[in-house]
């Protein structure tokens, strides 16, 4: 599985499919299906989804691209398709898990946001 996952990590951005990434590990696609399942305890495809979202809370923390370009950058179709998993895997849309962690860099730098945008140099 660690070829599957190797690949996954290194195409997250490009349109992948079950029977392209079977292929590529020689196996058919239920069975690459049933043994990541079995080593990873998620589907390929689950893991290539979650890949993606890693991707971009790192570049939702560190930059400010626009959030649409962010989804496209890191391989999905569209802004909703990121917000619809951002939120199944992170608990929150993308705009509030960037707010907080720009929130959480600016206070280590002792400047703390309170109220709507406002901020107050400790």
């Amino acid at each position: 599985m660690r070829g599957a996952v190797e690949y996954l990590l290194g195409h997250y951005t490009q349109s992948l499919e079950l029977p392209e990434l079977a292929e590529r590990c020689g196996l058919s696609p239920k069975g690459l299906r049933g043994q990541f399942k079995r080593f990873m305890g998620i589907t390929p495809m689950e893991c290539l989804i979650r890949i993606r979202v890693e991707k971009a809370k790192r570049l939702l923390a560190g930059t400010n691209t626009p959030i649409k370009d962010i989804a496209v950058e890191v391989g999905f179709y569209d802004h909703s398709s990121l917000n619809r998993h951002f939120i199944r895997l992170a608990g929150m849309p993308p705009s509030i898990y960037r707010d907080q962690k720009h929130a959480e860099i600016l206070s280590k730098f002792g400047v703390l946001t309170e109220g709507a945008g406002a901020r107050q140099v400790v």
